[in-house]
């Protein structure tokens, strides 16, 4: 006698062998979708890495701590400035580079939060802009704007630039770091007095700087002024924008907003 080889089985669970399947088939995609996760900066990084073709070549030198992560972020905000300054098609393989002796860092211990900034030097399209970034460990730091934390502006110091005048566009204006030093300031632990940014509606901007005692001399005068305009100038920022005044603390009074 001879087995019919074309019957079909029948102890077969095929209930069973559905929900086998489904359990292998969910098993599979919450491994792939684990591995996706796992590498999602990376891909993202290499994402806008291919996109951009923009690279910061020497931050990492200039910088020993510099969030290595943070980069690409940075030279995204770069390349959407560049757009606006030049076409597209010119963009492809550039590199940028730090200009030396441009490189900044602050640390500010009760903030939090590090500040860098520098100039970037493009080469290949002679062109100039500086940055400005915040960073905190600390993802919910209420010091630092989300939408602010990465900053690239044209240079307006005239003894900055070096390329000729490509008529520099940018989101950010000048008065950004006036924003800054008016920030940062408070953030700074002079022994001896505080200095604030005031800004009249005629644009002309002061830093009053007021000793905690009104018993002050010249020579102190002049080094409370000296100490906050070597501070602006660590910000990568020229301490040659303000004017400064030392006040007697029981005269110091805020500029008034007038019409």
């Amino acid at each position: 006698m001879y087995e019919d080889y074309n019957s079909t089985p029948k102890n077969i669970n095929y209930p069973l062998l559905i929900f086998v399947f489904i359990q292998i088939l969910f098993i599979v995609v919450a491994i792939v979708s684990f591995l996706r996760l796992s590498k999602g900066d990376e891909l993202y990084e290499d994402e806008y890495r291919t996109e951009l073709s923009i690279s910061i070549i020497n931050i990492s030198e200039k910088y020993s701590n510099f969030p290595e992560d943070n980069i690409v972020f940075l030279e995204n905000e770069l390349y959407d400035t560049i757009k606006k300054n030049i076409s597209d098609s010119d963009l492809l393989n550039t590199n940028a580079e730090i200009r030396e002796g441009t490189e900044h860092e602050q640390y500010f211990e009760n903030e939090n939060l590090t500040f860098y900034s520098a100039i970037i030097d493009i080469p290949s399209l002679n062109q100039s802009y500086q940055f400005f970034h915040e960073y905190s460990d600390d993802k919910y730091n209420k010091n630092i704007s989300p939408n602010d934390s990465y900053m690239v502006l044209c240079l307006d110091d005239e003894k900055l630039i070096t390329y000729p005048d490509f008529n520099c566009q940018s989101k950010y204006d000048s008065s950004t770091r006036d924003m800054i030093v008016s920030k940062y300031l408070p953030y700074h632990n002079f022994e001896y007095f505080s200095a604030n940014v005031e800004t009249k509606k005629d644009t002309t901007t002061r830093i009053a700087i007021q000793p905690i005692s009104s018993d002050f001399s010249s020579s102190e005068s002049r080094a409370y002024t000296k100490q906050v305009k070597d501070f602006i100038e660590s910000l990568g920022i020229s301490s040659e924008r303000f004017t400064y005044d030392v006040v007697d603390p029981e005269d110091f009074t805020f500029y008034q907003e007038t019409d």
